[in-house]
Order: structure tokens, then sequence, then C-alpha cells
């Protein structure tokens, strides 16, 4: 499900997060009837895939482009219904020029499409015409955190852990006048 929204910019503000990175927060004022949607989709982000992106479009020549953002919530706000927008600082994207509305026209899009599990986009990056690659795993590809792998993670009746029953192996010396084992 898709819906658009013209929106207006109505705050915005660069803070650092819990982790120290920088990132932009903006509400932007939005139709009242929009906000159930806004709330809907803003709790099924666990769930579902759902991206809201800003839509910039330049009134005097037309350009347009696209910002990405997650969704804080919506609420009404000084009796105002806003929804609340986070993104990675960037200072190419100028937040602060999007409250000219002679200058600049914005449209919130919100989509919202169901998870699909076990999806081979899920665990294959697409290939780009042609070249041909294998597919990269998971815990490979960039961006994605390192996991381990081997014995660790691996269930524990395929562990390979040392037992008593072991025995010691005999090495002999060959062309030698001594047949014991070697010693370390």
């Amino acid at each position: 499900m898709k819906n658009d929204y013209a929106v207006r910019a109505y705050r915005t503000e660069t803070k650092y997060d819990t982790h120290d990175e920088l990132v932009s927060v903006m509400d932007v004022q939005v139709p009242a009837e929009a906000l159930e949607f806004l709330r809907s989709a803003h709790n099924a982000q666990d769930s579902k895939d759902v991206t809201f992106t800003v839509q910039v479009a330049n009134r005097t020549d037309g350009d347009f482009r696209k910002l990405a953002f997650t969704s804080k919530g919506s609420k009404m706000k000084d009796f105002v219904p806003v929804a609340t927008l986070q993104k990675w600082f960037n200072a190419a994207d100028n937040l602060t020029s999007l409250f000219d509305m002679a200058a600049y026209e914005l449209t919130l899009i919100v989509e919202v499409r169901e998870a699909q599990q076990g999806s081979p986009e899920l665990f294959e990056e697409p290939e780009q015409p042609g070249e041909e690659s294998e597919p990269t795993p998971p815990n490979m590809r960039q961006g994605s955190p390192p996991r381990l792998a081997g014995v660790l993670n691996a269930p524990k009746e395929v562990q390979a852990l040392p037992s008593s029953d072991i025995e010691d192996a005999d090495f002999t010396v060959e062309g030698g006048e001594d047949n014991a084992p070697a010693a370390d």
C-alpha cells in the first residue's frame, strides 16, 4: 500500500543520538486524516517493509530529489498534525531550505509492503547485467554485522570436542635404529 501526502516543513533539528551519531530530525505537517495511517505504518516498521520518503520538488525548474527517512511517530503538536521523521545527517540535504514554500513542494510518500520471509532477495544481492558472480553469503555483505562461523555456531551434536578415548599416534623414524616415538 502506498500513500502520498502534500506536506510542509514544520520543524527541523540536527542532534547527536545515543550512539554519538549525527542525525537530522524533521517534523512535517500532514493532513489530519493521514495521522491514523501514519501511526499504523510507524507501528508496522518491525514486521513489514515500510519506507518513508520525502520528495522535494523545486518549483522553479521542476527538479526533484528524494530523501529517505525512518519514522519516529506522528502526533498532534500545538494543534498541528505532524509526522516526525529521522535520517542520518547529511549537510547536502539542506533541510532548513525546505521551509521556503515558494521554492519547494514537499510530498511525503509512505509505502508499506509485507516482509517476505525466506525470499531470495533477502539472501542474494541483485546481479548486474552482464556480470556473472556467485551470491555473497549474508554474513559477508558490506554493511552487515560480522557473524562468527564454524564450530562455535554449529549445533552441539556437530561440535568437535576432545574426548578421553583418543589414543596418541605412534611416530617412527625411518632408517634409524630407534623405533621409539619421536620426542617433542
